[in-house]
């Protein structure tokens, strides 16, 4: 048992120790849009509307039903009269049903119970695709911080061999007598400066070893190719041509999925207006009294301010989902003008 608690405790330590597999930046991108949770449950979550699309389509059929059974009854029973055991034993029996039913009428609940399932169908589609470049903004981010990592390493590798020199040189003058003891203690400290800078961007490279093997899903260490840094392409495109793909871009598309049709409100039900008639007096009855027609008044008066303040929550409900896909166009158009500021003259 301690051997087995031993060889756990051993597990981390060669995970760190082992050393990263190299892979370019299109495999840790291709790697991350097939491991990530979020690319995973978008995904899933298309699979599931796409069931849904079909489970609402199956709604107009028919539905059927078989059923079958058999019995077999035996026995015995004793007749008193004749001091004998006689038998009961029955034929065996079979029966057989068939049930199939039909919804004809629903007043258009089927229609739009699948209108509802293709939105989500729709909405699922640009939520992965918002989730796929999400993914590989992150993977690209986290690779060029392994790069810049090892950057900063042969950086204070290089600071390292410089203080080195220079307490060297230091050292030398001090036993030429040209230089104080200050100048080689000075020195002295520089280098230790530069042997932590070396730890710490040792320590930040690992990290971010780490951090990129999350993000792409893999079970060992890996690690950014030292010459696999590419150009920057450069978007030569015009404002109008930006603001056109970035209106047709998933966080406007799937907004749209999940808000109704413009000028087309919730449909509510219709309540009938509630109308109470007193009931007439035969004479052996005594007459309706005045707090019993206040009481009927008063929950007429309720039912009619619940039933308003329902149609006020459903129409704000419409609203505020017409104003999420204002206000995602707008940031959108936002984003590709600033976009096209930013880039260079061509």
């Amino acid at each position: 048992m301690k051997a087995f608690v031993m060889s756990l405790m051993l597990v981390p330590a060669l995970l760190v120790a082992q050393d990263p597999r190299p892979i370019p930046l299109d495999e840790a991108v291709r790697m991350a849009r097939r491991n990530a949770p979020a690319a995973v449950q978008a995904r899933n979550a298309i699979r599931s509307n796409s069931a849904a699309v079909r489970t609402r389509y199956a709604a107009f059929l028919p539905t059927l039903s078989f059923g079958a059974g058999v019995s077999k009854q035996d026995g015995t029973r004793f007749v008193p009269d004749f001091n004998q055991v006689v038998s009961t034993d029955q034929p065996w029996r079979g029966s057989h049903r068939f049930n199939s039913s039909l919804e004809v009428f629903d007043g258009g609940r089927r229609y739009f119970e699948l209108r509802r399932a293709q939105a989500d169908v729709d909405a699922a589609e640009a939520t992965e695709v918002s989730q796929s470049f999400n993914v590989a903004l992150q993977v690209k981010q986290q690779y060029y911080g392994v790069l810049a990592a090892r950057e900063q390493r042969a950086a204070a590798q290089k600071q390292l061999e410089q203080a080195e020199q220079q307490l060297r040189a230091s050292t030398a003058r001090v036993q030429a007598g040209a230089a104080t003891r200050s100048d080689s203690l000075r020195s002295s400290i520089q280098v230790g400066n530069a042997r932590l800078a070396i730890l710490t961007a040792e320590n930040a490279l690992a990290t971010a070893n780490a951090t990129l093997s999350r993000l792409v899903g893999s079970t060992t260490i890996v690690t950014a190719v030292a010459d696999d840094t590419s150009e920057v392409s450069v978007i030569r495109t015009s404002e109008e041509e930006l603001i056109s793909l970035a209106e047709a871009g998933p966080t406007v598309n799937q907004a749209q999925a999940l808000s109704p049709p413009p000028g087309r409100g919730l449909a509510l039900p219709r309540h009938p207006t509630c109308q109470h008639s007193p009931p007439a007096w035969d004479g052996d009855t005594p007459p309706p009294t005045r707090a019993s027609a206040s009481r009927v008044t008063r929950s007429i008066a309720t039912s009619r301010r619940a039933s308003a303040s329902t149609s006020r929550s459903s129409m704000d409900s419409v609203a505020s989902s017409r104003s999420s896909r204002r206000a995602s166009l707008r940031t959108m158009r936002l984003r590709a003008s600033a976009t096209r500021g930013s880039l260079p003259d061509s």
